[in-house]
């Protein structure tokens, strides 16, 4: 068998298609028929083969060895340049800089491969795991206990109660569980898992998203298992080692998605820059080297130190600090980054999704009333809504017991757990939850027996609550008082969509969508209510679940409230002043989800709200979609400061539709969905499949996307954003980059202000570190023309007690405290910022000339270089050099401005001080006061005071020109057609605001109507 591994997944040759192919496991191809019928006990000869070809069942990630991680950051690339660095610069007898160089190098390594130790180390801790298992095993009357680490996909296991963590995927078969998925999805709520059965088709597909209140997930916590009757808990193992959901979890950790980020891309195009400006001086090293006559050894020598002096060494290190401080500062903030590259692409969020329900609002629902339905009549009473359960249980019995029995509640440690809104209407109920090994038994409260005519409920089979479905189902046997009749029930609890899909026609009232959404306007949540009882000939056992749920009979709405969050109408308000565009992806009714809007802020006062439905009978009708204006004012006005920012879209009218639009549309029209896009604004009754779908289209328009959500329904979207953040508890978890155990959506801004601080800082420490190598490639130059060069102290001091210190403290300044409306650039090619890099450069080398110069035509001047010797000591040495570490601070000071992204820069105290530090010690050179810093930095003694003094003046000339130039081009909006198109949805917005009928309201458009040609991609993509 021919293999290979890539990245902990494994690859095997077909010989009937000539190509390695990944293998596949059971969790895709396998018919749910296979597993009720067909899954049978492996042998061990089987057993083996399967072993083999998944290899053992685990995560284990191996924790190398010091030496072998050492020996790895050896062969960096960037540790190679160094020793070259070191080679040449002891091969010039620069001993100090080079032992300095090979000591932070020795120290940088060991650090590195310590913290690479200390990762892998933890990561193993996470990763390994291993449990005793019961397997059967063909031909063996008695199951077999067995460590996991054997199981292979296929295997029937029995998991046993006292299991705590769950280490391979599986599908249940029999029994129930309750596990927590909280490592998995970020939701630490306790989810019920049941068994397969027969409510699927035999032939239809097994899919882990479909059918996931089935399946078992590596990583979860086991916290109660319980199987039926005699029956053992069992079930079949899908997947195995890193294909597991744990293993997916590792894998994410060690092989990050990688980030395509225009600053990344420009960074190499800038070091390619710097490499064939190290060749040219090269060239002309050992040009002028030539005429001097030195020897063809200090000829090679001297010009490759041209190459270590173009193309710093430190470049890669510095763009990464400015990351690292703000990874560290967010975590204070408790929000934990495990993918440290995307807080740079944070800083270009310009659209945010949210999920609504303990997102946007409150987790918690509070129940507000019941609206009772008896059938009597074709109406339902919205008004009618009583607020106790003495009210309900006096006229509306069935509908109270299915009040107190309809959800999927378990009895944890004395604590009743679960769905926070299943806590709520059992408290609402003051019913009582016993969880027995035979299934959860609920009973009223005493003063309602006699009313409900019952003293106790059932549960005998759980449908739990599924978001594709919305909605959950249960049969439970009603005891009824005082006849001792016991009688089984289904009663169903969801959307009020999905339950009158389920209800017969005549027993929905015909104004139930009208009372729904008048409830939805107030901002309040309708779950809908039915029932309908089974006769002692229907076996629930091998019903499918289609049958058990039809034909139900309404029994009424359960009404409650969800607040909003105070944090999110503060964070909305927030983001909307600086025109960051934000979407709300729900699962609700559209009617409260648009309520909710505008309450928080996504919906603004007198802003329009255009609906938008579209029908398909897949009857051969052509499919439409109609435009409703649901609501109009007078739109906000805008300046013409703000009309022409980079963010074109008129947030003055929104678009709101639902799920089932939203297919339609995919589906059918495209394009017009593109369009819609723009503003849309509300989009209700998503899945999660149709969620993460719409944050990829908002990517393909060209928008930074930003998803926040807290629900195992949001793990598609987090991922698939550019920039995903879980509110959870845990630390991390596989759904984003970024985790917040603060659970609002103040999280937001925040990592939207390290993203753009970080950004910012980014490209001040790259520009810095090339006007660093430009002002230090200048003086070498400079020098080589008479035959000198700088000194080795002289190098010692710059490259580490200047360069060095203000790299480190520089990026240390944090976030600006409040966001403006411009992004940072993320492109280095852009007209301002080459111009200021080149007009710097510029500026540096002409006072290092002018210095040059001068000291040159001072009466006292004495030239010490003659050809063949080079003379380190001189005048023109010693004024370059006054020069030039001046400009190293001034670079510095320049480059480090605060607004709009960054905090004042005299908030960062080590900075300031540093840079005072390195003021005091430039003007004690200069003065060269006291006399030993002339030995010390290798230079001559300046004859004349007036002339110290001239520099001085040069020094603040050269610092007042270079802020001058930076403010000049900071005002300036200059562009170029370096940088890069527009993005997709700024072109068509320019395209759709020439239209007068855009957007379109009380109208409709069928599919055969075709659309304007303005309207359509197919120029922009």
């Amino acid at each position: 068998m021919k293999y290979f591994c890539y990245k902990q997944l494994r690859y095997i040759f077909n010989p009937s298609s000539l190509q390695f192919e990944k293998i596949r496991a059971l969790d895709r191809d396998v018919a749910v028929g296979w597993f009720l019928s067909e899954a049978a006990p492996l042998s061990n000869e089987d057993a083996g083969n399967r072993e083999r070809v998944y290899g053992p069942n685990n995560t284990v990630v191996p924790v190398n060895p010091v030496w072998k991680l050492i020996l790895l950051e050896c062969v960096n690339p960037f540790y190679i340049f160094q020793v070259f660095s070191v080679a040449l610069w002891t091969a010039e007898a620069y001993y100090y800089y080079a032992i300095c160089i090979v000591i932070i190098s020795v120290v940088s390594i060991l650090v590195s491969a310590y913290e690479t130790h200390s990762q892998e180390v933890s990561i193993h801790q996470l990763s390994r795991m291993s449990s005793r298992v019961l397997v059967c095993r063909q031909g063996e009357s008695d199951l077999r206990e067995m460590d996991t680490e054997s199981l292979v996909p296929g295997d029937i296991v029995s998991i046993p109660s006292d299991m705590s963590v769950l280490t391979f995927d599986a599908v249940l078969i029999s029994g129930s569980c309750v596990v927590n998925e909280s490592m998995l999805t970020g939701e630490s709520v306790p989810v019920t898992k049941s068994s397969l059965t027969a409510e699927y088709g035999p032939d239809e597909q097994f899919s882990v998203n479909t059918h996931k209140r089935h399946t078992l997930f590596s990583g979860t916590h086991l916290v109660q298992s319980r199987g039926f009757g005699n029956h053992r808990i069992r079930a079949v193992v899908l997947r195995t080692g890193f294909m597991t959901s744990k293993g997916e979890l590792i894998r994410s950790i060690l092989f990050p998605r990688p980030v395509s980020f225009q600053f990344y891309l420009d960074a190499i195009k800038f070091i390619l820059v710097l490499s064939v400006l190290a060749a040219v001086g090269t060239l002309y090293s050992i040009a002028i080297l030539r005429y001097y006559q030195n020897s063809a050894w200090e000829q090679l020598l001297l010009a490759l130190d041209i190459v270590t002096i173009c193309v710093p060494p430190a470049l890669p290190a510095a763009l990464t600090i400015s990351v690292v401080y703000a990874q560290s500062r967010l975590k204070h903030l408790q929000i934990f980054c495990i993918t440290p590259s995307r807080i740079n692409v944070a800083g270009r969020i310009n659209l945010v999704c949210y999920d609504k329900t303990g997102t946007i609002t409150e987790e918690g629902l509070d129940v507000l009333g019941v609206v009772p339905y008896s059938g009597e009549n074709a109406h339902l009473d919205g008004g009618g809504m009583v607020s106790t359960m003495g009210q309900v249980t006096r006229h509306h019995p069935l509908l109270g017991v299915a009040l107190g029995s309809s959800h999927a509640l378990n009895v944890i440690a004395g604590e009743v757990t679960g769905d926070p809104l299943d806590v709520k209407m059992l408290q609402f109920t003051e019913w009582d939850l016993d969880d027995t090994e035979a299934g959860v038994i609920v009973s009223p409260p005493s003063e309602q027996q006699s009313a409900l005519k019952t003293n106790s409920v059932h549960q005998k089979k759980l449908y739990p609550f599924a978001s594709e479905m919305q909605r959950m189902s249960i049969v439970a046997e009603v005891h009824w008082t005082p006849s001792g009749q016991r009688q089984l029930h289904v009663f169903s609890k969801g959307s009020p969509e999905a339950i009158r899909a389920l209800c017969k026609l005549s027993s929905v009232p015909a104004n139930l969508e009208e009372v729904v959404q008048s409830f939805g306007d107030r901002g309040l949540r309708v779950i809908a209510l039915a029932a309908k009882s089974l006769s002692p000939s229907q076996d629930y056992h091998t019903m499918q679940r289609t049958e058990i749920e039809s034909d139900l009979y309404l029994l009424g709405l359960l009404v409650m409230e969800n607040r909003v969050k105070p944090e999110s109408i503060q964070t909305i308000n927030g983001l909307n002043q600086v025109e960051v565009r934000q979407v709300m992806i729900t699962g609700d009714n559209i009617s409260t989800a648009t309520s909710v809007a505008r309450t928080c802020g996504l919906i603004g006062d007198g802003d329009q709200l255009i609906r938008v439905e579209a029908n398909c009978d897949g009857q051969g009708e052509p499919a439409s979609v109609h435009f409703t204006s649901v609501s109009s004012g007078p739109p906000p006005r805008r300046t013409a400061a703000e009309a022409q920012d980079e963010t074109e879209i008129d947030l003055d009218y929104h678009f709101s539709m639902t799920g089932p639009t939203f297919d339609i549309l995919l589906k059918y029209f495209p394009n017009l969905l593109t369009q819609m896009l723009l503003n849309g604004t509300v989009f209700a009754r998503m899945k999660p499949r149709q969620k993460s779908a719409l944050v990829g289209l908002f990517n393909q328009l060209g928008f930074t996307v930003g998803y926040c959500g807290d629900g195992s329904n949001d793990c598609g979207a987090l991922k698939n954003a550019d920039i995903g953040i879980s509110l959870s508890e845990a630390e991390a978890s596989i759904a984003a980059p970024f985790t917040s155990k603060k659970t609002d959506i103040s999280c937001v801004p925040r990592v939207i202000k390290e993203g753009r601080c970080s950004l910012a800082t980014s490209f001040a420490m790259l520009k810095y570190m090339v006007l660093y190598s430009m002002i230090q490639f200048t003086s070498v130059v400079i020098l080589y023309s008479v035959n000198s060069n700088l000194g080795d102290t002289q190098f010692l001091y710059i490259d580490l007690f200047i360069i060095t210190s203000v790299a480190l403290v520089m990026s240390r300044t944090g976030p600006a405290e409040e966001l403006v409306v411009k992004r940072p650039s993320q492109s280095l090619l852009s007209t301002n910022i080459l111009l200021s890099v080149f007009l710097q450069i510029m500026l540096m080398a002409s006072f290092q000339l002018l210095a040059f110069g001068l000291v040159r035509s001072q009466p006292w001047y004495e030239s010490l270089s003659y050809k063949g010797h080079f003379e380190l000591v001189t005048f023109e040495t010693t004024a370059v050099f006054c020069i030039s570490v001046f400009q190293y601070i001034v670079a510095a000071l320049v480059f480090s401005k605060g607004k709009p992204y960054r905090a004042p820069i005299y908030s960062n105290l080590w900075y300031v001080v540093c840079v005072g530090v390195l003021i005091v010690v430039n003007s004690l050179i200069v003065m060269q006061t006291p006399d030993w810093l002339l030995s010390l930095f290798e230079l001559i003694a300046l004859p004349s005071t007036p002339f110290k003094v001239t520099i001085f003046v040069l020094v603040i000339v050269n610092v007042a020109i270079a802020y001058f130039t930076e403010y000049v081009l900071d005002k300036s909006r200059l562009s170029s057609g370096l940088e890069k198109e527009r993005p997709k949805h700024q072109q068509l917005c320019d395209t759709l605001s020439a239209y007068s009928f855009w957007p379109p309201k009380d109208t409709s458009i069928h599919r055969d109507i075709p659309l304007d040609g303005a309207l359509k991609l197919s120029s922009l993509s």
